[in-house]
C-alpha cells in the first residue's frame, strides 16, 4: 500500500514541477494534496508520533528561518512588503511547509 502513495506522491511532484516550469506558478489544491499524501505516507511507514514529530520540528525550523529572513531583508531593504512577491513567493513557502512529514529534520535541514 505504501508503494500507491509513494507513486502518489511523485505524480503530485511532477505536476507541481510541470506547472512550476510552464507557468511559473502552482495551483494552490496540489500543497495540501501533497501535505496529506505525504503524512499518510509516513504514517505508514513509521507512526503518527513520529509523523507528528517531523512535522513540528521541521515547520519550526522552516519558520524560525524564514523569520531570520525576513529580518535580514527588513534591515537590508528597510521593508519587507515585497518580500513573497520578489524574493520568496507563497507557493515557495507553502510547498517547503507542504513537505515537512516526509524526512526526518536532520534531512530536513
Amino acid at each position: 500500500m505504501h508503494h500507491v502513495f509513494a507513486g502518489i506522491n511523485i505524480l503530485f511532484l511532477g505536476v507541481i514541477a510541470y506547472e512550476d516550469f510552464k507557468y511559473r506558478q502552482v495551483r494552490w489544491i496540489w500543497l495540501p494534496l501533497i501535505f496529506v499524501s505525504m503524512l499518510i505516507f509516513t504514517i505508514m511507514q513509521t507512526n503518527i508520533a513520529l509523523a507528528v514529530h517531523n512535522i513540528v520540528l521541521n515547520s519550526t525550523f522552516f519558520l524560525l528561518q524564514l523569520l531570520f529572513v525576513l529580518v535580514y531583508f527588513y534591515f537590508k531593504n528597510k521593508s519587507i512588503r515585497n518580500f513573497t512577491t520578489e524574493i520568496m513567493g507563497w507557493g515557495d513557502i507553502l510547498f517547503l511547509l507542504a513537505i515537512t512529514p516526509l524526512f526526518e529534520f536532520i534531512i530536513y535541514l
